[in-house]
């Protein structure tokens, strides 16, 4: 037995690491010469039928549109598996390589999905879509979209796929959901911490809540995770429930101790026990009422006064801005955001005053989420001209820089400084 173990240790070893090929960032791929690109190309790309094969990373890549486009793809999908999967607690294994089809328009799209599955072709009104029939699984593109609305239903539809293959028993659907509709909006530009301060300001669902909560068409998280498929999607309630849901899921994924709670549903539903086992009826009232103080403090006072004051800023109408901001200040006195956002203005406007440099600078010692804290601490060194301030302005455009490889703004400070 002794003569035995190592070689099968080996063996072990060989077969796992060669479930997954190598994986490449986006950010590298992104700095790549066009020479380095089509290296890149012959390497990874094989002709398989009809496809393009590409095994680059997590997925394997089958697709008809230029190689250059697939390779891409299948790079930014492999950065958000990885980005994605850091999210859980423990290993993330989802055994099999997961499919990827990228497709050159419509009708290529639909012949794929009719083709992969072995069934009639159906007529699709839409840029991608994950599809299973029973034990063939697979998530579809119809790369014939803008590219960011196709980026954003790759992780939409990714994200049904990665905890379909994780779990590998049914998903509650506000769960599934709520998750697709939370992570659609992420960038690969951005790091995960980044991304997850970054979706409040990026989602189309948001901007509903102040309209339907609290009895407006909102589904309390009470009901919402007790709802059947078949209500969830139900015509004449399903955009609410969608909204609803992306809110409960958006409280969930914003604070660690929060995100302790959406490993505990998926390791939940992931054995196979039910929801009541792990949430008696006082812990979901207790979980509704923070899910509904997150809305109230957070995700509304977001929509009606900091959405605003940053349009405002983007044309340079500070005071417009900051009226805004004052506004919610008054009604949220506790808020970290009106505070974040009063310091940063005022010096804009030319108030050059330490203690909103300071004001700020608390807030990131305290944690603060913002996907532009870095950013605004750099600009403010920047303007104030304090003590040290080129290399503390160097230092924070460089930690922006870090959490969004492609910051512009953050890039010129630096040049500026050299």
């Amino acid at each position: 037995m002794k003569t035995y173990l190592p070689l099968l240790f080996i063996f072990c070893i060989l077969l796992s690491s060669s479930l997954y090929a190598e994986s490449i960032t986006y950010e590298k791929y992104n700095s790549f010469t066009p020479e380095k690109k089509q290296k890149l190309i012959k390497k990874y790309v094989k002709r398989s039928g009809q496809y393009h094969k590409i095994k680059i990373g997590t997925y394997t890549v089958y697709s008809d549109v230029n190689p250059a486009n697939a390779i891409e793809k299948g790079i930014i999908m492999d950065e958000y598996f990885r980005k994605f999967s850091s999210l859980f607690n423990g290993k993330f294994r989802i055994g099999k390589s997961p499919d990827l089809f990228i497709l050159k328009n419509n009708d290529s799209y639909e012949i794929a999905i009719a083709t992969f599955f072995n069934q009639p072709r159906e007529k699709e009104n839409s840029i991608g879509t994950f599809a299973s029939f029973g034990s063939k699984k697979a998530l579809f593109a119809n790369n014939e979209g803008k590219k960011e609305d196709v980026m954003a239903t790759l992780y939409h539809e990714g994200t049904h796929q990665l905890l379909d293959a994780y779990i590998k028993r049914d998903i509650p659907t506000w769960f599934d959901e709520g998750s697709a509709e939370n992570f659609e909006t992420w960038e690969m530009t951005r790091s995960l911490k980044n991304n997850l301060a970054n979706s409040l300001y990026r989602s189309q669902r948001g901007l509903w809540i102040p309209d339907i909560y609290p009895n407006k068409g909102f589904v309390k998280f009470s009901k919402l995770i007790h709802m059947s498929q078949k209500s969830f999607y139900q015509p004449s309630q399903s955009n609410n429930c969608y909204r609803s849901a992306w809110a409960s899921i958006h409280y969930f994924l914003y604070t660690k101790s929060s995100r302790n709670i959406y490993n505990k549903l998926i390791n939940c539903y992931k054995s196979g026990k039910k929801q009541s086992s792990l949430l008696s009826t006082k812990a979901i009232e207790n979980i509704e009422k923070k899910i509904n103080l997150h809305i109230e403090s957070i995700i509304i006072p977001h929509h009606r006064y900091v959405v605003p004051a940053i349009e405002a800023m983007k044309k340079k109408n500070y005071k417009i801005a900051l009226l805004s901001i004052k506004k919610m200040k008054q009604l949220h006195p506790l808020s970290q955001t009106a505070n974040f956002y009063m310091a940063w203005i005022s010096i804009l406007m030319g108030d050059l005053k330490a203690n909103h440099l300071k004001t700020i600078i608390q807030l990131q010692s305290k944690k603060y989420q913002h996907p532009e804290i870095n950013f605004a601490i750099a600009q403010c060194y920047y303007l104030t001209k304090g003590n040290n301030w080129k290399s503390k302005a160097k230092s924070f455009a460089t930690k922006a820089i870090k959490a969004n490889w492609k910051h512009k703004e953050a890039k010129n400070i630096l040049k500026e400084l050299k």
